[in-house]
C-alpha cells in the first residue's frame, strides 16, 4: 500500500501504509523484494517519506508523528510532531515540504518540523485539493492528486500547476484485483534522469517518460470513471463527462437517486435547486462535498 517513495544509493525506499501494516522499507528494482524494514506501531499509519542529509523523515496520516532514520540502517534515531494530518512529503535539498490533502503545502524546518511557509496549489486559478504523494524533480514539485490518475507538476514559487500528466489505464484492468487501489508514487533517479511511478496495492511499478501534450482547458485530467472524481475547470465542470451510479444526499436523506448516467450539465441543474451555499453530498464511488453558487451557475467541491 505504497504511501511514499524515493529512490537512493541504488534502491528504491518504499513507506507502506495502513493500520497494522505500516513499514518504511528498502527495496531491490530488480526483484521487488523487501531489502531493510522496519515496522511501525499498529496505532499508526505511515505516509509518505523522503530523504534529506542521510536521513529518512517518514510520517504519519493521522498521528502527527515523524520517524527519523538513520540510512541505509533504517535505525530509528528520533520521532518529531506536527499538527493536522501528513499526506505526502518531499525536499529541494535544504526544506522539506509537506500536503496535507488539502489544496495546501507546507515548506518546513527538518530540524524542528515547524512550519515556515504555506503553498496553496492552484489550477487554472482554482485551488487544487487532495494533494498527495510528492517529488521534486528539477525545481518543481511533482504530485499525485489523490483519487485520480493524475500528476501535477507544480511550481514551489507560486503554487500553480504547470503541467498534468495524464496516466488512465497505466495498470491495465488485467493487472488489477481486489485491493488495487489509487495511483500513488513517485521517485526520481537524480543521476540518471529515471521517473518511477506505482500506485496503492500495485503488482507493477513503472519507469515512465514524459512528453508534452494537451494542457487546454477543455481536457480535464481530474475527472474520471473508474473513481467517479470530480474537478472543475475554470470554475465550471466539463460538459463532457458523465457520472455514473450516483447518489445525491442532504442531511443524510436522499433526495435524488441516479442508475443511469447523469451528465454535468444535468448534475448543475439539478443543484440549482437548492438554496446558495448549501450542502450536498454527491456520492458515487467515494463521496464529495459540492457548493452550488447560482451567482454564477458554477459548483466548487470542498
Amino acid at each position: 500500500y505504497t504511501q511514499g517513495l524515493f529512490w537512493y544509493d541504488g534502491s528504491l525506499w518504499e513507506s507502506v501504509g495502513e493500520y497494522g501494516r505500516s513499514k518504511m522499507m528498502r527495496v531491490e528494482l530488480e526483484s521487488g523484494c523487501a531489502m531493510k524494514s522496519v515496522s511501525l506501531p499498529k496505532r499508526e499509519f505511515g505516509e509518505g517519506a523522503v530523504l534529506l542529509d542521510s536521513t529518512i523523515y517518514q510520517i504519519t496520516w493521522r498521528e502527527g508523528v515523524v520517524h527519523v532514520y538513520d540510512v541505509p540502517s533504517l535505525k530509528e534515531r528520533t520521532t518529531l510532531r506536527y499538527s493536522g494530518e501528513g499526506w505526502g512529503i518531499a525536499t529541494d535539498g535544504k526544506w522539506l515540504y509537506m500536503s496535507d490533502g488539502t489544496d495546501k503545502i507546507y515548506k518546513l524546518d527538518p530540524v524542528t518540523f515547524k512550519r515556515v511557509s504555506t503553498i496553496a496549489v492552484t489550477f487554472n486559478g482554482q485551488s487544487l485539493g487532495m494533494i498527495n504523494e510528492m517529488e521534486w524533480i528539477d525545481g518543481k514539485l511533482w504530485a499525485n492528486v489523490y483519487l485520480t490518475e493524475s500528476i501535477v507538476v507544480i511550481d514551489p514559487a507560486t503554487g500553480q500547476v504547470e503541467g498534468v500528466l495524464d496516466l488512465t489505464g497505466l495498470l491495465l484492468e488485467t493487472d488489477m484485483d481486489s485491493t488495487t487501489d489509487v495511483l500513488n508514487g513517485i521517485a526520481y533517479d537524480e543521476a540518471t534522469g529515471r521517473i518511477f511511478i506505482t500506485g496503492k496495492n500495485w503488482p507493477k511499478l513503472f519507469e515512465i517518460e514524459v512528453e508534452e501534450g494537451n494542457t487546454s482547458c477543455d481536457y480535464c485530467p481530474f475527472i474520471h470513471n473508474r473513481h467517479a472524481c470530480l474537478w472543475l475547470s475554470e470554475s465550471k465542470l466539463c460538459s463532457k463527462y458523465n457520472f455514473h451510479t450516483v447518489k445525491i444526499k442532504e442531511s443524510n436523506s436522499d433526495i435524488k437517486r441516479f442508475t443511469t448516467p447523469v451528465t454535468n450539465d444535468e448534475m448543475v441543474n439539478l443543484l440549482s435547486q437548492y438554496p446558495s451555499n448549501s450542502i450536498v453530498a454527491v456520492e458515487c464511488c467515494n463521496t464529495r462535498t459540492m457548493r452550488y453558487n447560482p451567482d454564477d451557475n458554477t459548483i466548487r467541491i470542498d
